[in-house]
C-alpha cells in the first residue's frame, strides 16, 4: 500500500498521544480508581482493523471512530485536574499541544482548550490547580480538594 493511501496516515503522528493522555488521567485520578485498560484494548482493536482496512470508506470510518475516542479522552482529561508535577514528568503538554494540528476540528478545539487552561492565561503556568477565586493551590491543598470531592461523590 502506498504511503499516501496508508489508512493510518491521519493518525500516525498522533497515536502516541493516546498513551500520554491515558497515563495522565490514571495518575491524576488514581485515588478514584480510574483505569483506562479497557479503553486501551478497544482502541488497539480499532487500530488493528484500520491497519487491515483495504476499502477507503471503511478506513475513513475507523479514523472517525478514533477521532471520537480521542475526543472522549480529551474531555475526560479536561475534567481531571492535572498538576504541574504530572506535566513535568510526562510528555502530556507536548502531545496535547501537537493535537492542535489534528485534522479533526473537535480534537483541535479540545486540545486548544486544554492548553489554554494549563497555561492559566498569560502566566503560562501548566494546569496548576486553582482555588475558588483563581489562586494557585499548593499540591497539598489541591490533593485535599480532590480527596474531598471524591468523598462527596462516593458518599
Amino acid at each position: 500500500m502506498a504511503a499516501a493511501r496508508n489508512p493510518l496516515r491521519r493518525w500516525k503522528t498522533f497515536l502516541a498521544a493516546f498513551a500520554s493522555v491515558d497515563d495522565a488521567i490514571e495518575i491524576e485520578a488514581a485515588d478514584l480508581g480510574i483505569s483506562r485498560g479497557e479503553i486501551r484494548r478497544a482502541r488497539g482493536r480499532i487500530v488493528e482493523m484500520l491497519r487491515g482496512a483495504e476499502d477507503g470508506r471503511v478506513a475513513e470510518e475507523l479514523c472517525s471512530v478514533l477521532d471520537e475516542v480521542m475526543a472522549e479522552s480529551l474531555l475526560t482529561l479536561r475534567l481531571v485536574p492535572v498538576t504541574p508535577r504530572t506535566l513535568a514528568t510526562t510528555d502530556l503538554a507536548g502531545v496535547v499541544g501537537a493535537l492542535r494540528k489534528h485534522d479533526s476540528e473537535r480534537i483541535r478545539g479540545l486540545a486548544t482548550d486544554i492548553v489554554r487552561r494549563c497555561e492559566g492565561g498569560r502566566e503560562a503556568r501548566p494546569c496548576q490547580d486553582r482555588g475558588r477565586h483563581g489562586e494557585a493551590l499548593s499540591d497539598t491543598e489541591a490533593h485535599r480538594g480532590r480527596r474531598s470531592a471524591s468523598l462527596l461523590r462516593s458518599g
